[in-house]
């Protein structure tokens, strides 16, 4: 190993400890780095921001929604095509209809949790989206009317967001 070699690793070990104990706030802006900066040559620690927004656990919550859906009917018409016999359209709509709507109980909580910057309990919010989803199989078995299924995935939205601390 060369002297500089040998200089160069005594100096990144030596480094190692001090920049370890340090947080680094990944700010929206030079402002906020800036002003991390200052902190960190005071000699103050700096704490990490929350991260996420509302705007972007909604988005997170929609994609994965939308995600567990469509892979929910990949699922679901796999499961059901094996089982079902070929001229039963209604076992085949069945299977669909719960592989979707499992992937999307599941799925849209996570997107939610994810985008909003992990922010609250994933598994709370997941229970209330499958017992929102669970609520709603319940309106259609009384009125049978599949439409009552429509605000479903909003109010787990609101649900994920107020599970979240908001």
């Amino acid at each position: 190993m060369t002297r500089l070699g040998l200089v160069l690793l005594l100096a990144m070990v030596a480094a190692g400890p001090v920049l370890a104990q340090r947080v680094w706030v990944v700010g929206e802006g030079p402002v906020e780095r800036l002003a991390a900066l200052r902190e960190l040559r005071a000699g103050r620690s700096v704490q990490k921001s929350a991260g996420g927004s509302v705007a972007g656990g909604i988005a997170g919550g929609l994609a994965g929604g939308a995600v567990g859906f469509f892979g929910g009917l990949w699922v679901g018409g796999a499961l059901v095509d094996r089982n079902c016999e070929v001229e039963d359209l209604h076992c085949l709509l069945v299977g669909l209809g719960i592989g979707a709507g499992v992937g999307e109980s599941l799925l849209l909580p996570l997107g939610l949790h994810l985008g909003y910057g992990r922010r609250g309990n994933l598994g709370l919010q997941v229970a209330g989206s499958v017992a929102l989803a669970g609520l709603g199989l319940a309106a259609v078995a009384l009125t049978h009317e599949p439409a009552v299924l429509i605000p479903v995935p909003v109010l787990q939205l609101v649900v994920g967001l107020a599970a979240a601390g908001n």
